[in-house]
């Protein structure tokens, strides 16, 4: 079950880090230069309240992310073992720093990432609650839980 669900989120992230990206220019790149190959390198972090290394959830979402980042040669970063107080400092600091993109796999993190989400129009926020009415104005807020429901209703007819 855990590894279906470290797939689960390594495809919504994969998805929704694609989603993160400029358009093309004519000559194929998208406008922001890396001085390795002439395109823009992303960065993706993610802010979790357990340990990375805590063997279940937190590793999980980590190993995701670290995953979709390798694959498309992102650089990542992230920020464990934080109470509740700091999910939006954690946030903005990363925003400050320049990320595309900031991940927050829980629903415990829902205020902080919507927070930050529209004081931060140019920086994607990907958050797994269930809250989508209060984002509905948000073109930066992706919710990940939806396509939980698929999996469940898959794992309940096998």
């Amino acid at each position: 079950m855990k590894k279906f669900l470290a797939m689960l989120l390594a495809l919504v992230m994969a998805l929704s880090l694609v989603a993160c990206g400029d358009k093309p220019d004519a000559n194929g790149g998208n406008g922001d230069d890396n001085a390795n190959n002439g395109e823009k390198t992303y960065k993706v972090a993610m802010i979790c309240d357990s340990s990375i290394n805590d063997g279940g959830w937190g590793a999980a979402c980590y190993n995701a992310m670290v995953k979709a980042a390798e694959d498309k040669n992102w650089q990542y970063d992230v920020t464990d073992s934080i109470s509740q107080d700091q999910y939006y400092d954690s946030i903005v600091a990363y925003c400050a720093l320049g990320y595309d993109m900031i991940y927050a796999p829980g629903n415990q993190y829902t205020d902080a990432v919507l927070q930050a989400a529209e004081e931060y129009p140019d920086v994607q926020f990907v958050a797994m609650t269930g809250d989508t009415a209060r984002a509905d104005n948000l073109d930066n807020f992706h919710n990940a839980f939806t396509g939980i429901y698929q999996a469940r209703y898959v794992s309940g007819v096998v």
